[in-house]
């Protein structure tokens, strides 16, 4: 799918009473389909190139489409945001670790026992 270009700033805010209301995710994306003609999900990435852009890409997990584009304009996360969800993902990981680690000694007590 091609890519559609930013849209102006002038259009990125709703004016209510002389003040500025940001636009949702629905209404930010409303003019971009992916392949599977869904609205993109806007994510950021975590890989060391590209730490902390954000980018636009099929809302699936599974059968996702291959639309993926990073979105012009943006500044990349950064400062204590970026550390945040950095030390956040990183306690993830741990946990997931952890209870696949429990899982196996439950399994073994388990077979253990019975």
């Amino acid at each position: 799918m091609e890519y559609s270009p930013a849209r102006s700033s002038a259009s990125s805010s709703n004016s209510v009473d002389g003040g500025s209301k940001p636009e949702s995710h629905d209404q930010r994306c409303a003019e971009y389909k992916c392949g599977c003609g869904l609205t993109p999900a806007i994510r950021t990435s975590f890989t060391v190139q590209n730490m902390g852009m954000r980018f636009r890409c099929c809302p699936k997990k599974k059968d996702a489409c291959p639309y993926f584009h990073f979105m012009p304009g943006e500044q990349r996360m950064q400062g204590r945001a970026l550390e945040l969800i950095l030390i956040l993902k990183g306690r993830e990981s741990k946990a997931v670790k952890e209870k696949d680690k429990l899982k196996q000694e439950m399994a073994a007590l388990l077979q253990e026992k019975g």
